[in-house]
């Protein structure tokens, strides 16, 4: 029951944060520039804040290593080969899986905690670059 709790809640959770960091960005611009509402948004405008949302991202992924670990984003070590199997993996002492609730947060709390961070900053600096292009598109419209 609680893996199907968290299936349904972790979509509306991430996307509304999203939304709200998005905004608070936004919001910093606005006040910045003494504004009280955001200027009219264009296919332009969107676009810009969707390619900062990606190459926030993208610049924070190298991060994920020296945070979480070598193996942080899921790839085998280049000293051995990847076991294909999950058999393989047993056998090779590769694969241990958690035994209980505790060890699987203890395994996967930090990457999850890293790239959730990182999402936040891209969204974050992405509604901020977006409102910005927005009012100097506005203004030189003038």
């Amino acid at each position: 029951m609680i893996p199907i709790l968290i299936f349904l809640s972790i979509p509306p959770l991430a996307s509304g944060g999203g939304y709200v960091l998005w905004s608070k960005g936004e919001k910093l611009e606005l006040n910045n520039q003494n504004l009280k509402y955001p200027p009219p948004q264009s296919a332009s405008t969107y676009a810009i804040g969707i390619l900062a949302f990606f190459g926030v991202y993208a610049a924070q992924t190298p991060l994920f290593k020296l945070i979480v670990g070598p193996d942080a984003n899921g790839t085998p070590s280049q000293s051995q080969p990847f076991p294909k199997t999950h058999h393989q993996k047993q056998q090779l002492g590769l694969f241990d899986p958690p035994k209980d609730i505790q060890a699987l947060v203890k395994r996967m709390g930090p990457p999850v905690l890293v790239r959730c961070f990182a999402a936040s900053v891209a969204f974050f600096i992405a509604g901020f670059a977006q409102t910005k292009y927005a009012i100097k598109k506005r203004n030189n419209g003038r």
